[in-house]
């Protein structure tokens, strides 16, 4: 049964309205699974990151930690994937966003992680200081974390996670 939800170690970047057909098909039938069986499967977290290296080294990190990955690289394609995983019934456990997208800034999709999963841990990246966005994170209560990544940067964040199978 776990063997479905497998292939949801990362999401390719969605396409003109959203996921791929078979990426949507897929993940329609993993989210039946879970709903019929209650099955348990590892958190998921989103990372919306521009740049190309980060999210491949992060991305590998999680996924050695037992999380599965859905990665956006702007903030479009990261609401177009927030709706189509809130449509699939497939849970985000945490989100991880890089504050300057090519499409805008990673606060426009934090926000709206947020509003619709208030409890959830959310983080981003940013380069250098800058006091408004310390501040706007802080008042949001987003863990602001300081590139380049290190991964002992990340446990605050990580430990908000759910813990993985």
């Amino acid at each position: 049964m776990t063997e479905a939800f497998n292939e949801w170690t990362q999401v390719s970047r969605p396409v003109r309205g959203g996921l791929r057909t078979e990426e949507r098909k897929r993940m329609s039938q993993s989210s039946e699974i879970v709903r019929v069986f209650g099955a348990r499967v590892n958190p998921a977290v989103m990372v919306v990151e521009a740049d190309t290296d980060t999210p491949h080294s992060l991305t590998q990190t999680l996924k050695a930690r037992g999380f599965r990955v859905a990665l956006a690289q702007s903030v479009r394609e990261a609401e177009e994937m927030l709706h189509d995983l809130r449509d699939l019934h497939l849970p985000v456990d945490g989100l991880l966003a890089d504050y300057r997208l090519s499409d805008g800034f990673g606060c426009r999709i934090l926000r709206r992680f947020q509003d619709e999963f208030p409890n959830l841990p959310a983080a981003v990246m940013v380069d250098g200081e800058d006091v408004s966005i310390e501040l706007w994170a802080r008042s949001r209560n987003i863990l602001l974390l300081r590139k380049p990544l290190a991964l002992p940067a990340l446990s605050p964040w990580l430990e908000q996670l759910p813990v993985p199978a």
